[in-house]
């Protein structure tokens, strides 16, 4: 496949002698959604955490945005555009909707800490454009009527969803996400997979790791499967769906 605007090349990790991911192979196109997906176990949130730089790699090598991050830090991999979530929600609890997604912001920050003791006009352009980029944020992900609530008291579906505001809020190229219906009922699932392409429709690549297989297959361009750390299969949700391969590691698991 051309035109990578992710790509992971002979990726391995080994762990005390144990090999939890082994050169692996992905090549995302932007403006595409994948699905990573296999057994519990096979390495999915190991590959996340490669790519975003919480793993070091232990052989390979990973492009984004024909840039070599292999060695970059997270924080640096973040700020090139490259924006994860988590299995679990992330949030301030104890602060409201609006102030989470103001946390979201920081990689637009333009001014340093020095400046901001003072009241310039720099400092004030900057407060400007990070309250309407979090103003927009939440309208995208339709929590405006909450802005003034905490995030503690958010129903569970809400809390997702904040979650993916709070990663949209620092303007990411590639957005990754890491089970995102976990615990949804089947509407929250739905509207969830109208946000997701709602993000690609924003010119945002994506890369999810999820179980729920009628939102994989029913929102994914691509789908990737690895299991025990090796990729098995690689093609559209029609042809993963129906590989011998897959169903016997994976489908055929709920079968």
């Amino acid at each position: 496949m051309t035109n990578s605007f992710l790509q992971l090349s002979g990726v391995t990790k080994i762990f005390g002698g144990i090999t939890a991911v082994n050169h692996l192979d992905i090549n995302l196109p932007e403006g595409m959604i994948m699905g990573l997906i296999g057994p519990n176990g096979a390495g999915k949130t190991t590959v996340f955490n490669l790519i975003s730089g919480v793993y070091k790699v232990s052989e390979g090598s990973i492009l984004f945005n024909n840039q070599d991050i292999t060695h970059m830090k997270p924080d640096v991999i973040a700020g090139k555009g490259l924006v994860r979530t988590f299995q679990a929600n992330v949030l301030f609890r104890e602060f409201t909707v609006m102030e989470n997604i103001l946390m979201g912001c920081h990689l637009q920050t333009t001014t340093g800490m020095f400046m901001d003791l003072f009241d310039f006009k720099a400092v004030r352009r900057s407060r400007e454009k990070i309250r309407g980029i979090a103003q927009d944020t939440l309208e995208f992900i339709g929590l405006t009527n909450l802005d003034d609530e905490f995030a503690k008291n958010l129903a569970h579906g809400h809390q997702r969803i904040l979650g993916i505001g709070v990663a949209l809020a620092a303007k990411p190229k590639l957005l990754m996400l890491d089970e995102p219906v976990s615990g949804m009922n089947d509407e929250e699932k739905t509207e969830m997979m109208k946000l997701i392409q709602k993000i690609r429709g924003k010119g945002i690549t994506v890369l999810l790791v999820e179980h729920d297989m009628r939102v994989v297959m029913g929102i994914c361009d691509r789908i990737t499967v690895i299991n025990f750390g090796t990729k098995i299969a690689e093609g559209t949700p029609d042809e993963v769906q129906n590989n011998e391969k897959v169903i016997e590691a994976y489908l055929g698991a709920d079968k």
